[in-house]
């Protein structure tokens, strides 16, 4: 994919450009792959891939095991160490999470800061 020389994404933001099922990072899904544009000017910031029928069932399927052999049979002191950590992880990284998702949406960035920040509460809430 050739991006516009007049686009930037700004240093040390990575976009994402694949999906994880059941552990395993995919970059082309069984549609192919779809540009992400900037909701402003309509340029192509990356691609992701286009999952179908093949990877929502592998998903499914992924996150009921998921559920009847960890998460379910887990101590409730462990789910809620994983759901506490997980707050941290997105506090910690809150402005990088705020620009992925203002370059995304189009929000302006405190929106997008004050969501993500507000996510990190639900995890640690929830914990």
């Amino acid at each position: 994919m050739k991006m516009s020389p007049h686009h930037k994404v700004p240093e040390g933001i990575v976009l994402p450009s694949y999906m994880f099922i059941h552990g395993e990072r995919i970059e082309v899904g069984e549609l192919g792959t779809t540009a992400v544009l900037d909701p402003g000017s309509g340029v192509a910031m990356t691609e992701m891939p286009t999952g179908g029928a093949s990877e929502v069932l592998r998903a499914v399927e992924s996150s009921a095991t998921a559920l009847d052999l960890g998460w379910a049979s887990m101590h409730p002191t462990g789910r809620a160490e994983i759901l506490f950590k997980a707050g941290q992880l997105v506090r910690d990284n809150a402005d990088r999470l705020a620009m992925i998702e203002t370059l995304d949406v189009g929000k302006p960035l405190s929106a997008s800061l004050r969501s993500v920040l507000r996510t990190a509460e639900y995890f640690t809430f929830y914990a």
